[in-house]
């Protein structure tokens, strides 16, 4: 009975540690999936984030020290 006892307490150690490695390789594949999403979509914003800041580039570039402040559109 001993024997069997430790047979399962042997077999049940196994099989999380197996569980456990499962896991990880699990989280590292999730990990690397939005990885790729987040450079996807920063690629794709990229282009519309480099019109927005030339046109803040082009309005401080307007701008002269000591004339009357001008509202970005206005």
């Amino acid at each position: 009975m001993a024997a069997l006892a430790y047979f399962v307490t042997t077999l049940r150690a196994k099989f999380e540690e197996r569980e456990k490695g499962a896991a990880a390789v699990e989280y590292g594949l999730i990990i690397g999936l939005v990885s790729i999403g987040l450079v996807v979509a920063a690629l794709a914003l990229s282009g519309s984030m480099n019109g927005i800041y030339t046109s803040i580039q082009t309005w401080l570039g307007s701008q002269t020290v000591g004339a009357t402040p001008v509202t970005p559109g206005g």
